[in-house]
C-alpha cells in the first residue's frame, strides 16, 4: 500500500537533478513534489501551498542548515522537516530535533529508508493533527 495521493513534499536542493531517486519515488508512490533551491523559495512554497514534509539538503551552498530548519520548522504550518545528509549519526538527529526537524535521511537516498522516513512523518503529522486513522492507510 502506498502513501495517499495528496501527499506533498518540499524538497530544498540545489536542483531536481540532484535526487534522481526521491524523483522515482515520488512517482510511483504518488507524491506530489516541489523543488526549491534556496530557503527563501521554500518559505515562499510553504506559504501558497499546504506541505506535508520538507526535504532539505544540509549543503545548501552559502546557506546554514540549523537557521535553514528553523526558518522552514516555524513557516511550515505542522510541516514536518527532513535533513538529507551524506552523514547521520545521533549527534546530528538530535541537533535536528532541537532545530525543528523531524529526521535525517542520509544521502545518496534509499529507495525503501526514503518511503519509510516520509510516511513515517506523515504519520507523525497526522497523529499530532489528531487524525489517527490516518496511520492505517499508511505502510512504513
Amino acid at each position: 500500500m502506498s502513501a495517499p495521493s495528496e501527499v506533498r513534499l518540499l524538497a530544498v536542493t540545489h536542483g531536481a537533478d540532484d535526487w534522481p531517486v526521491l524523483r522515482e519515488v515520488a512517482q510511483q508512490q504518488g507524491w506530489n513534489v516541489t523543488w526549491a533551491d534556496s530557503t527563501d523559495s521554500a518559505v515562499a512554497a510553504l506559504a501558497a501551498q499546504s506541505i506535508a514534509v520538507v526535504i532539505c539538503d544540509r549543503d545548501l551552498a552559502g546557506q546554514e542548515w540549523r537557521s535553514i530548519l528553523r526558518r522552514i520548522a516555524q513557516a511550515g504550518r505542522g510541516t514536518f522537516v527532513l535533513l538529507a545528509s551524506p552523514v547521520s549519526d545521533v549527534y546530528l538527529w538530535k541537533e535536528v530535533s532541537q532545530n525543528g526537524g523531524f529526521d535525517v535521511l542520509t544521502k545518496p537516498f534509499q529507495r525503501e529508508r526514503l518511503i519509510r522516513a516520509v510516511n513515517l512523518a506523515l504519520v507523525a503529522r497526522e497523529s499530532r493533527s489528531g487524525n489517527h486513522a490516518f496511520a492505517h492507510r499508511v505502510q512504513y
